[in-house]
C-alpha cells in the first residue's frame, strides 16, 4: 500500500484540511493525526507515552553527560591479556 505523508495546520473548530493527496475521489483511506516538533517541548496535558518519552530522553541525557568523562586505559599488554 502507498503511504502519503504531509502537514497541515489545525484551523478553527479543530478543523483540518489535507489538499492535493494523490489518490482518487471515493478511496478510503486511513488518517492519523499527531502534533509536528520536537516531542521534548510537550504542551502541558499531553499524553502519558509523549510524558514518558520526555521522562526517558531526560534520563538519557543524564546518562550520556556522566559517562562523558570515562576513559579507556592506556593499552592492555598482550602477555597479560592472554596469560599462558
Amino acid at each position: 500500500m502507498k503511504s502519503y505523508e504531509t502537514s497541515a495546520t489545525v484551523e478553527d473548530h479543530g478543523r483540518v484540511a489535507v489538499v492535493g493527496v494523490p489518490f482518487a475521489a471515493g478511496t478510503p483511506v486511513e488518517v492519523t493525526i499527531s502534533p509536528k516538533g520536537n516531542l521534548g517541548d510537550l504542551p502541558a496535558g499531553a499524553d502519558a507515552d509523549g510524558e514518558a518519552l520526555v521522562n526517558a530522553r531526560a534520563r538519557m541525557r543524564e546518562l550520556f553527560r556522566t559517562v562523558a568523562g570515562f576513559r579507556l586505559g592506556g593499552k592492555i599488554p598482550r602477555e597479560v591479556l592472554y596469560d599462558r
